[in-house]
């Protein structure tokens, strides 16, 4: 099975989720804000464990703007926060 689908809004108040699914993997995107108003840009590879059950780890991937210019590439960082399913 593969699927793919996704939103995305550029207004703060918002968040985007990306979901791309291919046979026991799911890459996931998820794009939100923290309470000052921060990008938390969050992704993950979930590998299935059991039936339904997808597990990975989570990273924290700040930095600027995708269409920033100029785009300072050494501005992009990457945290594990801990484990999803």
């Amino acid at each position: 099975m593969k699927a793919c689908g996704g939103a995305l809004r550029t207004d703060p108040n918002q968040v985007g989720l990306h979901l791309a699914h291919q046979s026991t993997v799911i890459f996931a995107t998820w794009f939100t804000y923290d309470f000052a108003g921060t990008n938390w840009w969050l992704s993950m590879i979930a590998n299935e464990v059991a039936d339904n059950l997808y597990v990975g780890n989570l990273y924290l991937t700040p930095g600027p703007g995708f269409n920033a210019v100029p785009f300072e590439h050494a501005q992009v960082t990457e945290a594990n926060v801990g484990p999803g399913t």
